[in-house]
């Protein structure tokens, strides 16, 4: 894992907070850093659930016994693994709050068990019984998936280490590209098999994932704002100095954590009763969830789904014309979005959020302009396949800049953007956001796609010119701010925090200002330690 700079200026003027070993060497870390990538696994268990059903279409004994009529069953048979996400969140966010997020993880892990066992029973000699056994199992499959998707985040966000934090949270949605090669290269290896294995085989690795993360969340930490929150203070001061300072409740990163922890829940008396209407009440409220709606939409309607549809009748045009070979072509797609997804999310600190938006859509707009033009070429004629060769480099190269901000701040942003009393709530609502625009995707995009074809992509050019707009009105910078200071970038004000006690200042340049230069005289910050951090 790389290095972290422009580290938050808050922890930099902690004594201690860092240091140039890598957390390998540091046992609380390391033990910290296990949970947060067991975490990560419901990432990979979201990528791997929605993507294998696109790999079983290429498989032959699933069209054997599954016998679909139409177009229509099979957009049913794969829609159903999206339908549990409108609701999988609604219940995380509720139990999220309740019983803690590690708790509510068990749950997601014991439902996506129970969904992909169901998915494996064939029902011989009935397709419409098996069909109808299969939509109910990826439904649950996806309600699992819906609630380890809140929960998750959260947990990562709230007890990762503070010089950790932005890049492990990045890190989460990346690893939904892990999971997808994963079924694109099991479903990839059932090609060459005639018993119905081949399709109940994958839908039983479904459970691998929830398998490995189940038995080990019953020893999981809580989240220590979700304790503070209940007022387990000491409980919380215990776990953080486990896992930040290796059991020293003294040491200055623990002490300054719980005292930002323990002021913003003082000035929050509602913490713990926030109900869903709150996300919308105030203009700061509306403001942030505008933001989440913003980034929600845009992960599925900036043209990508459209892309990856179109994308078989092009590389037919080149010689890549048999299932196999496109599915080895998808497994790369899916290699090259985890490699650079990865690197741009362990860059989230370094460059800052809205440098990444922005760089992102004027590259996407770019790319996604060129594409069109090439696309209304090759419509005139379609044997022209150096025409479909340019299409290909170019769908690579939007991908990049999609991969730079989309995937690896698509959670990650809103995770960190919400206070804490809503961040379960938050994250429900933007988690349900990315399903129905994935619904959109998947019945809408074929039908306007064969109607007006590549003409339908000015559309999408339209989509990313609006996404750029609001995110340079609307996405402030997060880089280098503590989860606590982000409580109120949307009020205008800035919380000011002085011997353990709170206040909230306007958040002008002086405020600002202030603010800073008080804390780096009270803990004796030191200049050299704003070099390179290394994870």
């Amino acid at each position: 894992m790389g290095g972290l700079t422009h580290v938050d200026t808050r922890q930099t003027a902690v004594p201690g907070a860092h240091s140039e070993r890598l957390w390998i060497f540091d046992s609380g870390l390391r033990r910290v850093n296990a949970w947060m990538f067991l975490s990560i696994l419901s990432s990979f268990a979201s990528g791997y659930d929605g993507s294998f059903f696109t790999g079983l279409l290429t498989v032959t004994k699933f069209f054997v016994d599954f016998a679909p009529e139409n177009a229509s069953k099979v957009g049913l048979l794969g829609t159903s693994g999206v339908l549990g996400l409108l609701v999988g969140p609604w219940i995380s966010q509720y139990f999220c709050d309740k019983i803690g997020r590690p708790r509510t993880m068990i749950i997601a892990s014991a439902t996506m068990i129970l969904g992909g066992g169901l998915s494996t029973i064939h029902i011989h000699n009935n397709p419409d019984g098996l069909q109808a056994m299969w939509i109910v199992a990826r439904v649950i499959t996806s309600i699992g998936s819906g609630i380890g998707l809140v929960a998750a985040p959260a947990l990562i966000t709230e007890l990762a280490h503070p010089r950790h934090r932005a890049i492990l949270v990045a890190f989460f949605w990346c690893g939904f590209y892990l999971g997808a090669i994963v079924a694109a290269a099991v479903t990839y290896g059932m090609n060459g098999w005639f018993s119905d294995w081949a399709w109940r085989l994958p839908s039983l690795l479904q459970i691998v994932p929830a398998a490995i993360q189940m038995p080990f969340l019953f020893f999981c930490p809580q989240s220590p704002r979700w304790l503070a929150a209940r007022g387990r203070e000491a409980e919380a001061s215990q776990l953080l100095a486990k896992y930040h300072a290796n059991g020293d409740e003294s040491h200055p990163v623990v002490l300054h954590q719980m005292a930002d922890i323990r002021d913003v829940i003082t000035l929050d008396k509602a913490s713990a009763e926030a109900s869903m209407l709150d996300l919308f009440r105030g203009k700061a409220a509306l403001r942030r969830v505008w933001v989440i709606v913003v980034l929600s939409v845009a992960t599925q309607w900036v043209g990508n789904a459209l892309l990856t549809y179109y994308l078989p009748t092009i590389l037919a045009t080149i010689g890549i014309s048999s299932t196999l070979e496109q599915a080895r072509f998808n497994i790369g797609i899916a290699a090259f979005n985890l490699v650079v997804s990865t690197f741009w999310g362990s860059q989230v600190e370094r460059f800052g959020r809205r440098t990444l938006f922005l760089c992102s859509g004027v590259g996407m707009l770019i790319c996604y302009t060129i594409i069109t033009a090439l696309s209304a070429t090759y419509a005139k004629n379609p044997s022209n396949g150096g025409v479909g060769k340019g299409v290909i480099a170019f769908i690579f190269l939007f991908y990049f800049f999609y991969d730079m901000a989309l995937t690896p701040l698509a959670i990650a942003y809103p995770a960190e953007l919400l206070p804490y009393r809503l961040r379960s709530k938050g994250l429900a609502l933007n988690t349900t956001l990315i399903a129905v625009a994935l619904c959109f995707n998947i019945w809408v995009n074929p039908i306007a796609e064969a109607a007006i074809a590549w003409k339908y992509y000015i559309v999408f050019i339209a989509v990313i010119i609006m996404y750029l707009i609001n995110v340079f009105l609307f996405f402030p910078e997060t880089k280098g701010k503590s989860l606590e200071q982000l409580e109120t970038i949307f009020e205008g004000r800035t919380i000011v925090f002085r011997n353990g006690t709170a206040s909230v200042k306007p958040r002008d340049s002086e405020a600002l200002h202030h603010t800073t230069s008080e804390l780096e005289g009270n803990l004796d910050f030191d200049a050299k330690h704003s070099d390179d951090v290394k994870m």
